[in-house]
């Protein structure tokens, strides 16, 4: 039995062994084969700089493009002055830079360079369409019949200290290939047509078409010098104190003891220093800053700045754009950018740098930002208060008071104080604060207002004024006052008093102010009924019944005496019989003569 059960182990260790062998076999002709398949592959580069990186891989591709240390391009198509392109990069820690050092210097599109970089280091050739003779005269025959004696596109570039080059030449009428030679090779060979499309840059093509900094994030100051005024905007990093809040104690002479909430608020973003100062739109300055940084040129219409200034309007240009620049160690620059509008276009801009360089033609559209008013750029937020913070809200309006407390725990649940507690309608409160930290400045109509304006604007006696605190009562975090309305407005206030702004009507009059619009189930007070108008009276005739509650008391009216007409005032005719007494008013009993 054991012997039957180890042979059993024996037969079933050589078929895994068998299994393995065969696995192994298979394993190593597949990977024979894809390493014959990547031969065969990289025998059509037409470029092999390093025989252990791939350039199909995008991060071998990468290090033997960094290792390129120069690019040429040569276009046949360009003008005569512009037709020899030459760039340089260098390298700076982890990245690095091109430049363009012929025909003019100024910085390279890099992306562009080595994108057209990665196109040729993958390039292979289609097929070979004929060798050179040895003959120098039919070499150059052969040449000009395929069109490589005259290239109409060369490419060269050095990888360490060795020169590697490939020139286009004509189409191929029957493939659509075209046919190319590379540097110091005998063969001409055929390769896809993708490859003169890369290939075909022109001086536009490889230099830098930005005209602003792309360091934004280093930007800490803006100065736009315009026709109108000069802005000027400061960026405020978290923490940094930008605006007052809160009354002053000087307002009313004395200390009380106690807090009237912060006195600061910091807020990260822009503040406007020039023309006033005054807290500036952060998303608006942000959109601004990046529609700059990717503004493009559409052509360069001038190289030299010096030379040309006068000729596109630069010598007084209608915008002029100044940067303080801070980078991460420190250190500060200067960016300066000169903008000129010319009549004759009035879709174009022409930007140039003062001092160096090229001047580029722009879409104006783009630069629309830098003559808006400088209330575009402001922060047109009546309130800055935070909603989470908000604890309570005091209303009042006339010489009515109320308040809304918000229920400790419970973010979204409120109360009515007036005087005693009643529950507020969850969704009305969080409402109507949403909607009023929500309501923006339509127009700032005084910057630093004087008791005058303050009445002018009925903002001494508002005829509302809602306040907002913290867990307490003397933390006061924000206050807004609202005075007259006019046409499209009512004139508002902060509880400094300090800015006159208008906040459009219907901001206004969609917010509940009364307290039976917050309660649960609350209705309008119904008001006292009015008393029916009495008419006047002439003085000729008799004045009206008084009119008498429905429900009298009961009383006794005494029986008048019987009233007796003397014969002597009769008239001539004698009746036939005394004139009768009066009756008397009903009475509990009869009366007596």
């Amino acid at each position: 039995m054991a012997t039957r059960t180890q042979s059993q182990m024996i037969t079933t260790s050589l078929w895994l062994l068998v299994a393995a062998a065969i696995g192994l076999f298979v394993y190593q002709d597949r990977k024979a084969k894809e390493t014959a398949k990547q031969q065969e592959e990289s025998s059509k580069l037409l470029f092999v700089l390093d025989p252990k990186l791939d350039p199909a891989k995008e991060k071998d591709r990468k290090a033997l493009i960094s290792n390129i240390s120069e690019l040429h391009v040569l276009n046949a198509k360009a003008d005569k002055t512009q037709q020899q392109i030459r760039l340089k990069q260098t390298k700076h820690g982890d990245h690095s830079d091109w430049d363009v050092q012929a025909p003019v210097q100024t910085t390279a599109d890099g992306k562009e360079a080595e994108r057209l970089l990665a196109d040729i280091l993958q390039a292979k050739r289609v097929e070979v369409a004929t060798t050179l003779p040895k003959d120098a005269k039919e070499a150059n025959q052969a040449l000009q019949k395929y069109g490589l004696d005259k290239p109409q596109l060369s490419v060269r570039f050095v990888h360490p200290r060795k020169n590697f080059g490939i020139q286009i030449g004509k189409k191929d009428g029957f493939t659509g290939k075209y046919f190319a030679r590379v540097e110091d090779s005998k063969e001409i060979i055929l390769v896809e047509s993708s490859l003169f499309y890369s290939a075909d840059k022109k001086l536009f093509d490889l230099r830098r078409k930005e005209v602003f900094t792309d360091r934004t994030p280093d930007i800490q100051q803006i100065s736009l010098t315009r026709a109108q005024d000069q802005l000027v905007l400061k960026r405020v990093d978290e923490g940094n104190t930008v605006i007052s809040s809160g009354p002053k104690h000087d307002d009313h002479g004395h200390h009380h003891g106690h807090s009237h909430g912060p006195a600061k608020k910091s807020l990260a973003g822009w503040q406007i220093l020039q023309p006033v100062q005054a807290i500036a739109d952060k998303q608006t300055i942000n959109l601004m800053l990046n529609s700059l940084r990717y503004l493009k040129a559409e052509k360069f219409v001038s190289e030299d700045i010096q030379k040309d200034r006068k000729s596109f309007g630069l010598d007084k240009p209608d915008v002029s754009i100044e940067l303080s620049l801070k980078n991460s160690k420190g250190k500060d620059s200067t960016f300066i950018l000169h903008i000129a509008y010319p009549t004759k276009a009035p879709q174009k801009a022409y930007v140039a740098r003062p001092d160096k360089g090229a001047i580029a033609e722009v879409d104006r559209n783009a630069l629309k930002d830098l003559t808006q008013q400088v209330f575009y750029f402001r922060e047109k937020r009546a309130l800055f208060a935070t909603n989470s913070r908000i604890k309570q809200i005091a209303f009042q309006q006339s010489n009515k008071t109320f308040r809304l407390l918000r229920i400790e725990g419970k973010e979204d649940e409120w109360r009515v104080l007036n005087p005693g507690p009643q529950n507020a309608d969850k969704k009305k409160a969080t409402a109507f604060l949403n909607d009023i930290l929500s309501v923006k400045v339509s127009r700032f109509v005084a910057e630093s207002a004087t008791p005058a304006q303050l009445q002018t604007y009925g903002l001494d006696q508002p005829q509302l004024q809602i306040a907002f605190y913290g867990t307490s009562n003397k933390e006061l975090l924000e206050q807004i006052l609202i005075g007259k309305q006019e046409n499209d407005g009512y004139y508002a206030t902060n509880n400094k008093k300090e800015k006159i702004f208008l906040i459009k009507t219907g901001d206004i009059t969609k917010l509940p102010t009364q307290d039976w619009q917050f309660i649960q189930g609350g209705k309008a007070p119904t008001p006292p009924a009015a008393r029916p108008a009495q008419t006047p009276v002439p003085t000729s005739r008799p004045a009206p019944t008084q009119t008498f509650p429905k429900s009298l008391p009961k009383i006794s009216i005494p029986a008048p005496r019987p009233v007796v007409f003397p014969t002597t005032t009769l008239p001539a005719i004698q009746p036939k019989a005394p004139a009768p007494a009066l009756r008397a008013a009903p009475a509990s009993k009869p009366a007596q003569r």
